[in-house]
């Protein structure tokens, strides 16, 4: 819920070519934002581990795919300023974030009901009649979770 949001990182970015409004994004911004991306994120990912509906490609690999579009955008303005034009302030704002962002990443790579979803899917593979983009996405989920942990 945004409260008369005036944060550039949250409101639709009516530049030339949808480009982040740089001009308006100071370091005091990337805190709310993220925490608002990723509670909007760990809520995407419990409704797909949560869904009742038998895994499939769309219920699962795909709208886990698509999640967290906010979180995305913000950490590609976040990642790409504090790697080329950083200052104090923004290596002051990562220093406060990272560790919140990890647990964030780790929320969904350790995610159990997640998992069972994509693994159950990794199982039945051959009979799902997936087309290669599909069978490549499957496969590269998958193998995140079990580099993190999973099994």
């Amino acid at each position: 819920m945004h409260i008369m949001n005036t944060n550039p990182l949250l409101t639709e970015w009516n530049t030339q070519y949808g480009l982040p409004p740089f001009d308006k994004i100071k370091p005091e911004h990337y805190e709310q934002a993220f925490e608002e991306a990723m509670a909007a994120q760990r809520a995407e990912i419990e409704a797909i581990a949560a869904n009742s509906s038998l895994p499939d490609f769309e219920n699962t690999l795909a709208a886990m795919d698509s999640s967290g579009e906010l979180f995305s955008s913000i950490a590609g303005v976040f990642f790409n300023l504090s790697a080329s034009e950083t200052s104090k302030a923004l290596q002051e704002v990562e220093r406060r974030l990272m560790p919140k962002i990890a647990a964030h990443q780790n929320f969904i790579s350790l995610h159990e009901g997640l998992f069972a979803r994509v693994e159950y899917l990794y199982q039945k593979r051959d009979g799902l009649k997936l087309n290669d983009e599909q069978l490549c996405l499957l496969d590269r989920l998958r193998l995140d979770f079990v580099r993190n942990g999973a099994l």
